[in-house]
This record gives C-alpha cells, structure tokens and sequence, in this order.
C-alpha cells in the first residue's frame, strides 16, 4: 500500500521542524561556524565562533571575516589568500593560526567553501574548531620525545636497542666511542656477533638475551666484551625488555665501562697491600682500638713486645687488661683514653706491662684514624723505650761516679788524718754503689 501524498501544509511544517533542527545542531555545534555573503561579510556566526574568537554576535555581522580572525600582519597574508579562493576552492586547512579580538593567537582547524544557490555562488562557509589543545598536546609530545633523545643521546652510558634476534635498532654515541663502532655497523647486526666474538662470551651474551625475554626482569651483570678493533673491555651490563606498544618490543642494554673502575681497585689493593705490610713490618708496638676499649688489630712487634702470642686471642679484649696490668698504669691509661676521646691527641711516655707483668717505659702516641667504613678508631703507637732509659741511668751513674772520685780525690789532696780521710771516702764510695756496710784497713810499719 502505498503512502498518501503530503499536503502543502504538511510539507512546510516538516520543513520547518528540519530547519528548527538544523538552526539548534549549528547553534549549540562544538564548532565556530561563520557564512559569509559573496563580499566576505559576515551574515551569520552561531555562539562557538563568537567566543572562540571573542567578539560579540552583533558586533561581527557585517564586518569583513578577515577583519574578525587575521587581524595581525603576521597571518593577513595567508588569511585573505583563502578569502579570495573560497569561492571557487573549497579549502580544508588542518593547521592554521587566527587572531582573537584580544589579539592572542590561537591555532585553529579550518574547513571552507562555497555557498551556492542554483548553481550560482551567493556567499561562503567556513567551520573553525579550536586545536589549541590538540597544539599544545602535540608540542608537549615533541618536546618529551626531544628530551628523550637528547638524554640517550647525551648519555654517558653506552646504550644499544635491540629486538628479540639480538638485531640492533639504535645506539647513542657513547656506545659508538666505547666499541668503536659506527652506527651503520649496528642496524640490523646481530650484536651479540660484534660484541662477544669470543665463543665463551657469545654463549653468555645468548644466554642473558634469552633469560631477559623469558623472565621480562631487567638484571645486571659484570663481564666482557669486544671492541671492533678486537680489544676486550670490563663492562658492567644492564639489560631489561619493554613492550613500545601492542606490536614492537625492544631490548634496552646499558654498557658501563669498567676499566677505570679495575684500575682503581687494583691500585687500592696495591695501596692497602702496602700499608698493610707497613703495619706489620713495623718495628714500634702499633694496635686499633675502639671507642669501648676493644682491640681490634695489633701488628707483630706488639706481640712480640708485650710478650704474648696469637693463641692468647687479644683481638676483641679490654686493652687496658692487655697493656696495664698494675693498677696504677690502668687508672693513667683509662684517664688517657677518656682525654684522646674527648679529642685530643696523646703523645708522651708512660710505663706498660708485659705479659708477664714486667714493667716497660714506653712513648706512647695516639691518634685518630677513620676506616673504610666511615668509623673512627684509635691508632695507638707503643714505642720501646727502655734502651734509652738504661742510657739515661747509665749517664746519670756516670756522672754521679765522676763526682764521686772528683770528691776522693780533693779528700786525699787536703791536709789532715789520712786515716778520717780515707774513712770519709769510704762512706762516699759505699753511699754511691749502695753499699750498707764499709771498712777501711790501715797498715802501719811494723
């Protein structure tokens, strides 16, 4: 069955509700739209055009679109060239920069054409949307991606991308300075073939390629590889695989290079081999003690002064127990080990006991000193001595026996009895040598 024929009256009130319609898209539309007549006036501008470009409704009818949006010398030009083509090009510009009233620059999307009646161009249209976000979104995304090719380039880390064949992608320009490589060299190789030539290294290098891309667990290792010229260089690896979107995967490997690092180590062991053997070789009484009065190290000449043995374990012993057995000497040594760790340096002599409790005269120097680990113990230096003070007794007795017979001598060479006199010298002679008793016999003729 077919439709019954619309009346006029029909036809225009479906026309008017279509046009109502159409009249309430363009209004509310999320687009600027402008139609203009075939002088590039502005008859029509829906509410979005108006406040993307800021003026008022009424103040752009009438007026000259180019007036209303490329107000500036800067965009005139590249404006009036659409303005004068639109007519008979339609034109879709997805990037373009238009001036508001307020003269801020704004970056816009533009689709215009003709409007035709009958065949006959009568005006034209031209839709605006704002991209100044999209803009914004963009330079933002250009910006990240600069940074972040400047950061790998800029790197000093060497940095090779691969995919899952160990095939090279991308490499910065420490990479090329470390391996000697240029980057033609890389793209598209195997690297594992350049890097480890050696068959026990590309065994490796395989290995870890296939443990990064079963685990996706980034790890880092400490081993070889090769130069292009064939040299073998320490490295320090950290390798990880990340997805770039649903379709690529890449291997990120950093290579550090190590050598300066070995270096360094070696010439610490070489150092601290040779302060070790100072330490040992000696000849003072050198031992570490800490802040509780620990021992922590002694050398040989200690042991061998103090007159104990590695058996006897003082490592971890009160030192005080060790050195200063007399009570007397273990008050002065606490009193001195309070004064060096309230900051003062000690330097002086004093007396120590041996094992076995004998007495030593000792110069004792102390002073800070600061282990690898930051901590700080005392270094004290236990210098023997005793030869000295039996030089000095000995001078002293030297000295005292030179008055002695200085003073004999000018007894015997004054008048008087020489018996009193010899007695006198006696008791001197017996004084100096310490003696508790004395005679004197004198022979007479007959």
């Amino acid at each position: 069955m077919g439709r019954l024929p619309l009346s006029d009256d029909s036809l225009r009130t479906d026309l008017e509700i279509v046009g109502d319609h159409l009249h309430l898209l363009v209004e509310s539309s999320p687009e600027g739209m402008v139609i203009c007549d075939d002088c590039n006036r502005i008859i029509f501008a829906n509410p979005q055009f108006c406040s993307m470009f800021g003026w008022g409704r009424d103040e752009v009818t009438g007026k000259d679109i180019d007036e209303v949006v490329a107000g500036a010398e800067e965009v005139a030009a590249e404006a009036s060239l659409v303005s004068s083509t639109v007519f008979s090009t339609p034109h879709m510009i997805p990037d373009a920069v238009r001036v508001r009233k307020d003269g801020k620059m704004i970056n816009v999307s533009i689709l215009a054409g003709p409007v035709l009646a009958d065949g006959r161009t009568v005006g034209a249209y031209g839709i605006y949307r704002d991209i100044s976000f999209k803009k914004k979104a963009e330079d933002d995304i250009r910006r990240e991606k600069a940074f972040f090719e400047n950061l790998f380039e800029k790197a000093p880390e060497a940095i090779l991308l691969c995919g899952r064949e160990a095939r090279g992608i991308k490499v910065n320009r420490a990479f090329t300075e470390l391996f000697g490589y240029t980057r033609e060299d890389i793209e598209g190789e195997d690297v594992n073939l350049l890097l480890a030539r050696d068959p026990e290294l590309l065994r490796e290098a395989r290995g870890l390629d296939a443990l990064s891309w079963s685990t996706w667990k980034p790890f880092s290792l400490d081993t070889w590889r090769t130069r292009k010229d064939g040299t073998r260089i320490p490295v320090g690896i950290l390798q990880f695989p990340f997805k770039v979107d649903d379709e690529n995967e890449v291997e990120y490997t950093i290579y550090r290079d190590r050598t300066s690092e070995l270096r360094a180590r070696a010439a610490l062991r070489r150092e601290k081999a040779f302060f070790e053997n100072l330490f040992e070789a000696c000849p003072d009484a050198i031992i570490l003690s800490n802040r509780e009065g620990q021992v922590l190290r002694a050398n040989r000449a200690f042991y061998e002064l103090f007159g104990y043995s590695k058996e006897d374990r003082i490592i971890g012993s009160d030192i005080f127990g060790i050195v200063a057995r007399d009570p007397r000497n273990e008050k002065e040594a606490r009193e001195l080990e309070e004064r060096f760790w309230s900051g003062e340096e000690i330097d002086r002599e004093v007396v120590r006991q041996r094992k076995d409790g004998s007495d030593l005269h000792l110069h004792l120097t102390q002073v800070p000193f600061r282990l690898e680990e930051g901590s700080v113990v005392g270094y004290i230096i236990y210098r023997d001595i005793e030869h000295r003070k039996k030089a000095e007794r000995e001078t002293v007795r030297h000295l005292a026996f030179e008055r002695l017979i200085s003073s004999i001598s000018s007894l015997f060479l004054s008048p008087g009895d020489i018996a009193e006199q010899a007695r006198e010298a006696v008791s001197e002679i017996a004084a100096h040598i310490g003696a508790t008793h004395a005679f004197v016999y004198v022979f007479t003729d007959g």
